[in-house]
């Protein structure tokens, strides 16, 4: 018999759109499947590591300055300082990108834990809440 067929793994995807905070047509592409020490780094928010994770799980924008310039993905910049947008916008696709992580893999809402820092991949307190 021969060798099973070996089938890569696929990218699981969602797109987010900013029409809810006043960007209409904004989007972004991001990655639902992240592996767990990604998740745990973004969830962690060290400084450093969360913007690299970060970077690994936004795929595709289309956000402008307002100038219409294109605004880099995170995985081009060194750190959030260089990317410069808007609070609003950073959060509300932080917000949404954790509910669709965890809608894509059934996980429980974080307040069910009793802790805003826990990380449900690997069932400890990341270093926000341990502080």
């Amino acid at each position: 018999m021969g060798q099973p067929a070996l089938i890569a793994q696929p990218v699981k995807t969602a797109r987010i759109e900013f029409d809810d905070i006043g960007y209409p047509g904004w989007y972004a592409v991001v990655r639902t499947d992240p592996r767990s020490s990604v998740y745990d780094a973004l969830v962690g928010f060290e400084d450093g590591v969360w913007w690299s994770a970060f970077g690994q799980v936004v795929l595709e924008w289309n956000l402008t300055d307002e100038d219409g310039q294109p605004h880099p993905l995170p995985k081009d910049l060194k750190s959030e300082h260089e990317l410069d947008l808007r609070v609003g916008v950073v959060t509300f696709l932080f917000v949404r990108y954790i509910e669709a992580v965890r809608s894509a893999a059934a996980i429980p809402k974080v307040s069910e834990f009793g802790s805003d820092g826990f990380s449900p991949t690997n069932g400890v307190a990341t270093a926000s809440a341990k502080a």
